[in-house]
């Protein structure tokens, strides 16, 4: 198991606050997992186990991705900056 620790980016490079983030599919077994980031863009995936991810981020707004993730993760990160 492994916390990861998360960043979202704005195209410009500023953080995004109050997106939603949930895990939508997963090679590991996971609960409904749902999150918003907080005023810096920060968000927290606890206890993740080894897998494959995909995550759904929408920013305040709407619009938004699907990114897809490894855990474990050598440094325990996960920088997601979204395009324009």
């Amino acid at each position: 198991m492994q916390t990861i620790e998360g960043l979202l980016l704005d195209p410009d490079g500023r953080p995004i606050a109050d997106a939603t983030l949930s895990i939508v599919s997963a090679t590991a077994p996971v609960p409904d997992i749902a999150m918003m980031t907080d005023r810096g863009g920060r968000f927290f995936l606890d206890e993740m186990p080894e897998g494959r991810f995909r995550l759904r981020v929408t920013p305040p707004g709407g619009g938004g991705r699907t990114v897809e993730f490894t855990v474990p993760r050598p440094d325990g990160r996960l920088r997601l900056q979204l395009d324009r």
